[in-house]
């Protein structure tokens, strides 16, 4: 999945993120497998660990609807 995190103030030093999130839907966990600033997947991450949402409603909220698009 692709996302971008808009901060909710903006200075010259802080921008928006662009994010590659894989998503697990049987195991409802997610890592980020590449993140940039200027475009999509500049930064790979190969390492990344599935991670645990814990309870954080808005990445619970995207496993939920991309894992009822994929259903």
């Amino acid at each position: 999945m692709l996302s971008k995190f808009i901060p909710k103030s903006t200075t010259e030093i802080t921008h928006d993120i662009l994010y590659t999130m894989d998503v697990n839907c049987s195991g409802k966990s997610f890592r980020d497998v590449a993140l940039d600033t200027k475009e999509f997947n500049e930064f790979k991450n190969e390492d990344s660990a599935w991670k645990d949402p814990n309870g954080d409603k808005l990445i619970l909220g995207v496993i939920d609807q991309v894992c009822a698009v994929i259903n």
